[in-house]
């Protein structure tokens, strides 16, 4: 074991090395440069793809993109490899979002002495507690946390990109960045930024109008990604797992009478958690699993999505 250990560290400072002596450094306003020739395209990492499709959708065909947290992945137990820590010596930028990884990937790109920009996205965002709107720990919640049990996430919520005003917040702070990194092209990413923002604008204010009738409502959740976006619409969010932990049973219980009470059929999941207590839920009330999946690359349509379904479903009511 203990042999494993200096053979990981040997690796891990290795590659630290590595970036140290061939990550070439680049001023504001220019790119990093391959074998002496500038290259095309700004080399953009990104932690999610909803960052992905915004950084797409502003710089076009003048950036290149990678994601460090792989499609159906779970970013709050990520944990960055050597490999995705060396791909990183060669990027121009990096936007963060605001995930613990985030931090200790930060930390080892600072030791090694790379120039690498980092930019948080999420700068000028205030975030929400999860506790907030309902979201309190319940006494099964309280025994399974008293084992030491966490998703991760902390005090704050970190699903800040699930609200328009938020997406607009940090698609401004990407545009801002590329025109800083590459000046002669500023009115193509100003012009890009504009027609991003007003189709967020649009897809806010449809929102809006779709929920405006079921303002205090009651929205169920696999897992508690959409306070932003109950908060932007005043609904309430009730998750059906807190803190990576399944529902005991004295909590499903509960959680069957609030669904019954609200009249809920829908339960909305991630594919990043288990469905189980979900379609247990649904099962129960005789409701439905709609796939909402936080972390999708077109995060507008995404929202749009959600809002139709959580209409359907209240609409249903009237029906039964």
């Amino acid at each position: 074991m203990r042999d494993r250990r200096w053979v990981l560290l040997f690796v891990l400072c290795f590659f630290l090395i590595y970036l140290s002596l061939f990550a070439g450094g680049s001023r504001e306003g220019e790119v990093r440069v391959n074998n002496g020739e500038e290259r095309q395209k700004i080399y953009a990492v990104v932690s999610i793809m909803p960052q992905k499709y915004i950084v797409e959708r502003i710089g076009g065909e003048k950036v290149k993109v990678d994601v460090l947290v792989d499609p159906g992945s779970n970013p709050h137990t990520m944990e960055p490899t050597p490999k995705q820590i060396v791909s990183l010596a060669d990027a121009d930028v990096l936007f963060t979002i605001g995930f613990p990884f985030e931090r200790r990937l930060v930390e080892k790109i600072r030791g090694s002495g790379v120039d690498l920009r980092i930019v948080e996205t999420d700068r000028g965002i205030e975030r929400r507690s999860l506790e907030d709107h309902g979201e309190e720990d319940s006494d099964d919640e309280v025994a399974n946390n008293q084992k030491g049990s966490s998703d991760g996430h902390g005090e704050a919520d970190p699903h800040i990109w699930l609200s328009a005003r938020n997406l607009k917040n940090i698609a401004e702070n990407i545009m801002e960045k590329l025109v800083e990194i590459d000046p002669e092209g500023g009115s193509y990413y100003r012009k890009n930024f504009k027609q991003l923002s007003k189709e967020i604008d649009e897809t806010d204010a449809y929102i809006r109008d779709l929920l405006k009738p079921f303002r205090g409502r009651t929205i169920f959740v696999l897992h508690p990604a959409y306070g932003y976006f109950a908060d932007d619409y005043g609904l309430n969010q009730m998750s059906v797992e807190k803190h990576g932990r399944s529902p005991g049973p004295r909590e499903l219980k509960e959680l069957i009478e609030e669904a019954r009470r609200e009249k809920v059929g829908v339960i909305f999941v991630q594919p990043q958690y288990d469905l189980k207590p979900a379609w247990a839920l649904a099962d129960s009330i005789g409701g439905k699993v709609i796939k909402a999946d936080p972390f999708a690359y077109d995060v507008i349509e995404m929202l749009r999505m959600m809002a139709i379904e959580i209409k359907r479903d209240f609409n249903m009511e009237k029906t039964k």
